[in-house]
């Protein structure tokens, strides 16, 4: 099983929770956007973009998707990077 920040899975953030959420930080700080116009264009509030950055709180399929578009890139681009057969 793969290990979280705080223990094993369920326990809280995973390594690639924390991974997705940088490059998602990664991205919208590239396009000079901030966590409150990525939000509104997500309907979401600020805070609930800073908690997917910083992986308190996971990202479902859908809301990468979401994300994704509003970042202009592809669902791949989050896991870029990622090691092959890391968990």
């Amino acid at each position: 099983m793969p290990r979280t920040s705080t223990g094993w899975r369920g326990s809280r953030k995973t390594v690639l929770d924390i991974y997705i959420g940088r490059r998602l930080r990664e991205r919208r700080t590239e396009l000079g956007m901030s966590q409150k116009e990525l939000a509104a264009e997500l309907g979401l509030s600020h805070q609930q973009v800073h908690k997917y950055e910083i992986a308190t709180d996971r990202i479902s399929a859908s809301q990468l998707f979401h994300i994704s578009k509003a970042l202009d890139v592809t669902i791949p681009f989050f896991f870029q990077g990622w090691p092959r057969g890391s968990r």
